[in-house]
């Protein structure tokens, strides 16, 4: 894929989401490769996540939640894994048949999105904040309308409706697993005492 080609693709994402993500599974690309995309949208996220801390004079919450940088990246990369698998299992209970492969690219390429829509709120935020809350709030609801039309196609689900569902109860499956997850391996909570 070409420069010119993912600029068009996003733009398309954003203008026309079912064709974007018609247009993605198409590629048919290698799992291999797949995996290796999940990969480096992890590093991203850790990447933006070092450069927020950096930035901002003022302590970040989200420390508390997930240590440094590598402790993050751990993180992101597992949340990502498994959110490709509950994903694929939610699609599943409601009518679903989505491939594996499917599912990664849509990911991959949401988490590539996301990233960009991150380094912008994070340039806006450190010139005009007010601009910064702004496209954040778009950026949340037109997000998930976009996730919903790529995963509607992913997992050929024939309805936004039953995509909705599909992506808040694999959420919520998520979000316990991380939170049981950072509940064993220590990781204070925001106002407690103790080191990452």
């Amino acid at each position: 894929m070409t420069m010119a080609f993912m600029r068009a693709l996003a733009l398309q994402s954003v203008t026309d989401p079912a064709a974007a993500a018609r247009v993605l599974l198409g590629l048919r690309l290698p799992r291999s490769v797949l995996w290796q995309g999940l990969v480096l949208m992890a590093v991203l996220q850790a990447v933006i996540y070092a450069l927020s801390d950096l930035a901002f004079a003022e302590p970040n919450p989200m420390r508390l939640l997930f240590g440094g940088p590598l402790q993050f990246f751990m993180i992101a990369l597992l949340g990502m894994v498994l959110f490709v698998y509950v994903l694929r299992m939610a699609g599943r209970l409601f009518g679903g048949q989505g491939e594996l492969d499917d599912v990664l690219a849509v990911m991959v390429w949401l988490n590539a999105l996301r990233a960009a829509a991150q380094v912008a709120m994070l340039v806006l935020s450190l010139t005009v904040p007010m601009v910064a809350m702004v496209l954040m709030l778009v950026v949340t609801f037109f997000g998930l309308y976009i996730s919903m039309h790529f995963i509607n196609e992913a997992l050929r689900l024939n309805s936004l409706l039953r995509s909705f569902f599909v992506l808040l109860v694999a959420s919520l499956a998520i979000g316990i697993a991380l939170s049981i997850l950072l509940s064993l391996v220590g990781t204070p909570m925001p106002g407690a005492n103790g080191h990452v």
